[in-house]
């Protein structure tokens, strides 16, 4: 039953996805129409039963990354991580998208899924994603990218551009990147605690907190 659901979902996005391409209908309005919990349960694990090809589910994505329900538009970013081989360029085009979002869950979730896409990516598109994302000039790329490197997973530049994003106009961004120092330290302990003893005076509460904090960590990894 949930997966006959599932099934007239999906079909009944792949029409919206359709007129919407011929201006004839407006996909938002279309979308409005559908209740929060069955979209959200679909990009949730939903993807993973639909029958279709994984440039469709991302068109399905691109849909619902357009609906006017921060939770669902949240949810699309989660899809992202379930796609398979799909052109890692339009993949990015749409974390990009989120990750400008005005809804702090949509713009985290975009984070999230930029870890995953960081590590399915060549080690080439891990460098133009990383030089690209952290001189943004929106500041929510550049703090999507900070809170993606806190995972411990390796991708190159990293430490580079934790640089950047530590010295960042944003203090949101900062505090990321520091956080994300923090969880990669072992990485490059030496330029790690310099940015960690400047970001201990940063001008932001929370970042000199989160920074003292790394100095901290770090000494009594050293001691024991």
């Amino acid at each position: 039953m949930v997966s006959s659901l599932r099934q007239h979902l999906f079909r009944h996005l792949g029409a919206i996805s359709m007129l919407a391409a011929t201006g004839a209908v407006a996909p938002a309005v279309a979308l409005a129409d559908i209740p929060d919990d069955v979209l959200s349960d679909a990009t949730a694990d939903g993807l993973d039963e639909i029958d279709c090809t994984d440039e469709d589910r991302l068109a399905l994505l691109r849909l619902l990354a357009d609906d006017a329900r921060p939770q669902i538009r949240a949810g699309a970013a989660d899809g992202v991580t379930r796609l398979g081989k799909v052109d890692p360029t339009q993949v990015e085009a749409l974390l990009l998208q989120l990750a400008q979002d005005d809804w702090s869950e949509v713009r985290l979730a975009s984070a999230l899924a930029l870890t995953s896409h960081l590590s399915a990516v060549t080690p080439l598109g891990q460098l133009e994603i990383v030089a690209g994302w952290a001189t943004d000039d929106h500041p929510g790329p550049r703090e999507a990218l900070a809170h993606a490197l806190s995972s411990s997973r390796p991708v190159f530049l990293a430490d580079m551009a934790l640089e950047v994003l530590a010295a960042d106009s944003q203090p949101e961004v900062r505090r990321a990147a520091v956080q994300a120092i923090r969880n990669r330290i072992a990485e490059a302990p030496a330029s790690y605690r310099r940015i960690l003893e400047t970001r201990s005076h940063d001008a932001d509460r929370r970042v000199r907190h989160a920074a003292r904090r790394g100095l901290v960590e770090l000494g009594a990894r050293i001691t024991s």
